[in-house]
């Protein structure tokens, strides 16, 4: 048996793999026929599609980054809209603030002002009333009782007597 493959492959022509017999053309013709066949049922429909993709593609990232700046834009200007605010909020809160502090200043001097009108005028009151009270204890008719009436209850801790005109004496 192996005698018979050694046959065979001595049987073999030369040239082999690189034979440039008369099949060459034809394989060749081949081949370009299949090329032009196949270029022309799926290639180009398939390029076509690749492309109809790619443009898609880029359209849709085109429009995403257009979305993309629109929201930037809003985001900026909201973000400068929000410092405005904040900085006239600061501003309005401080004139409030003064304005405040202003009328607490003005609503407290006026409150002194009526407090120490009205401490005077108890004031004066009082001084009145305590110097009537004086002139009134001070007449003999009423000092001489009053003092009866104090050397008895500290003295002899007797119970007040009633008094000639019937009230009491507190």
């Amino acid at each position: 048996m192996n005698n018979y493959t050694f046959i065979t492959l001595a049987a073999e022509e030369k040239g082999g793999l690189f034979d440039f017999g008369p099949t060459l053309p034809l394989i060749v013709i081949q081949f370009l026929v299949l090329l032009f066949v196949l270029n022309i049922i799926l290639y180009n429909p398939l390029i076509t599609l690749l492309e109809k993709r790619a443009s898609n593609i880029v359209s849709q990232l085109t429009a995403a980054s257009e979305i993309l700046a629109t929201g930037n834009d809003l985001i900026e200007s909201y973000n400068n809209t929000l410092k405005t605010a904040r900085t006239q909020s600061k501003e309005n809160i401080a004139l409030l603030d003064q304005e405040q502090s202003k009328l607490y200043d003005a609503t407290l001097i006026k409150a002194k002002s009526d407090l120490n009108g009205v401490v005077t005028d108890v004031t004066d009151d009082i001084k009145y009333s305590q110097l009537d009270t004086f002139k009134s204890l001070l007449l003999p008719e009423t000092v001489r009782p009053l003092s009866q009436v104090f050397m008895e209850i500290l003295f002899l801790n007797l119970a007040l007597p009633i008094p000639p005109n019937g009230r009491s004496w507190v």
